[in-house]
């Protein structure tokens, strides 16, 4: 064994146990799962794709017919070690799967760690070969997550700490590689690969280093509740960066009149951070999101409970009044860092009863979709235009779009991909069960 990470691929059509391995192996220090998917003629392009050094297949009953979707991996990725997990089989395809070059037959009622002892035995990545021009590279994976996030190329160069030029040459080529023509039908095919990983929220190029001391991004409208914040921030003695620009519609903390270019020094700070907004409105809550920060709210008159329901369900992890802002601001965040909630008791009955007819009425937490808005994201998913949509459905393209807006307003999305992301999360669509016809749609 080297001390390099075992990469591997995944592949159930049950997607409880996709997630359920997923979650398993990402778990061990030595693993690194590099994608997953739902149907075995998938696996070759995902191998392909990511180069992995183990391919684990579960399959109910293992047939002759399951084995022959095999025979493409092992031309596909030559290198690629193949574990197949079943749970019946008959003789002749346990046969078939030896002769397609399956190099470890594991029954599901052996359990896991049967299961990893095998991955860990056939797992050599000494035997690994340098990455081909078909595979992915690690920039065209992270342009992948960062669409399926919303990202627009300028907030993408930003993340990423390149040119808006270069992103779109990563683009491109995770475009080419595949085989599609638009952003929504990229995240889909990715999604049914397994290739969106988690995007981080901190655009910093530092982790948080222990010890340092939080800065605190205060944001709102000039006056006395937002001086009264800023004063108790700097009085403590900590550092702060005040925004008092409007907020413009869009997502992001360049729209939040906060202007991250890669040279503001907030990038730089090694400490942890909390973002403070003062009677927020809705452009504002994509702040903290950004930043990957805790949020603290103050509301400088009332606050009326619909403000206080507004404020939870954003994430804010403390309400405070505008009256008691600069004295509980700085009190509050050692508490925020170690996961707690605060806020004022004056609320809390109503709020319970809130949320219990809000539960009561929507017990699933999913958002309840038309049967129009449910075609539109089966269109997206398929990597469909808002014109193709229209002619697929005997719709009108204003239709469509119309549609569409109410569908990204109920995920709470800034655009196709990123309601697409939520939608599959959400389990109100399935990731395309194989590779499928490499049809590319054109346009954005």
């Amino acid at each position: 064994m080297t001390g390099r990470l075992i990469r591997l691929a995944l592949q159930s059509r049950r997607r409880l146990v996709r997630d359920a391995l997923s979650a398993y192996f990402d778990n061990l220090p030595e693993f690194d799962v590099v994608g997953q998917t739902a149907g075995l003629s998938a696996l070759p392009e995902l191998c392909t794709l990511r180069r992995p050094d183990i391919a684990v297949a579960e399959v109910g009953r293992l047939t002759v017919e399951s084995v022959d979707q095999l025979r493409g991996l092992r031309s596909a990725a030559p290198n690629t070690e193949i574990v197949l997990s079943y749970g019946s089989a008959s003789p002749p395809a346990l046969d078939a799967a030896t002769a397609a070059g399956v190099s470890a037959l594991v029954p599901t009622s052996r359990g896991l760690d049967v299961l990893l002892r095998v991955v860990r035995r056939h797992a050599d990545p000494a035997r690994r070969r340098q990455p081909d021009a078909a595979a992915l590279t690690d920039r065209e994976v992270q342009v992948a997550s960062l669409l399926a996030a919303g990202n627009n190329v300028p907030q993408m160069a930003d993340r990423m700490g390149i040119t808006p030029h270069t992103v779109e040459n990563h683009k491109r080529r995770l475009y080419a590689k595949l085989g599609v023509g638009n952003s929504s039908h990229a995240v889909s095919r990715a999604t049914a690969l397994g290739l969106i990983e988690p995007v981080d929220g901190d655009p910093r190029p530092f982790g948080v280093e222990p010890g340092r001391p939080p800065l605190v991004v205060a944001h709102g409208q000039p006056g006395p509740c937002l001086d009264a914040v800023a004063h108790g921030v700097l009085d403590a003695g900590l550092p702060l960066v005040l925004s008092t620009a409007p907020a413009a519609p869009a997502a992001g903390a360049a729209q939040a009149g906060l202007d991250l270019g890669r040279d503001h020094w907030l990038r730089w700070h090694r400490g942890p951070l909390a973002v403070v907004l003062v009677d927020p409105g809705p452009a504002d809550w994509s702040l903290p999101a950004s930043l990957g920060a805790p949020l603290v709210v103050v509301h400088s008159t009332g606050p009326q409970l619909a403000d206080v329901a507004a404020a939870l369900m954003h994430g804010a992890a403390a309400l405070v009044r505008g009256a008691e802002a600069r004295d509980d601001i700085v009190a509050l965040l050692p508490l925020l860092r170690l996961g707690y909630f605060a806020m004022d008791s004056a609320h809390i009955a109503e709020l319970a009863d809130w949320l219990t007819a809000k539960v009561a009425d929507r017990s699933s937490g999913v958002p309840v979709l038309t049967a129009r808005e449910r075609d539109i994201l089966d269109s997206i998913a398929n990597g469909d235009t808002v014109r193709q949509t229209a002619r697929a459905l005997g719709i009108a393209e204003k239709t469509v779009e119309s549609t569409q807006a109410r569908l990204l307003l109920k995920f709470g999305a800034r655009n196709r991909s990123e309601a697409l992301t939520i939608g599959y999360r959400l389990g109100l669509v399935n990731p395309p069960d194989a590779a499928g016809d490499r049809v590319v749609a054109q346009g954005h």
